[in-house]
């Protein structure tokens, strides 16, 4: 939070762009990982209303194909291009 004040009020807390650099960054971070964990529940519960996990996926595989399907479905579309 620090950094977005320090952005809206440069006169009183100076933040450098080197802090503001690292503040997105962690929030892109967040973001990212968030969507990655929530993909992978998706693949782990079966939810086929997803097109990339019904793509990718079936519910008689072990649990573990179906994680590294998170990752590795990918490889897929971007070839098929």
């Amino acid at each position: 939070m620090h950094g977005l004040v320090s952005y809206a009020k440069p006169q009183r807390f100076a933040a450098s762009e080197n802090d503001l650099s690292r503040f997105f960054s962690a929030i892109s971070f967040v973001f990212s990982f968030g969507a990655i964990l929530v993909l992978a529940y998706a693949f782990a519960i079966d939810d086929f209303s997803i097109r990339y996990v019904s793509d990718n996926s079936n519910h008689q595989l072990h649990l573990g194909y179906k994680l590294a399907a998170t990752w590795g479905g990918h490889q897929a579309r971007c070839s098929s291009g």
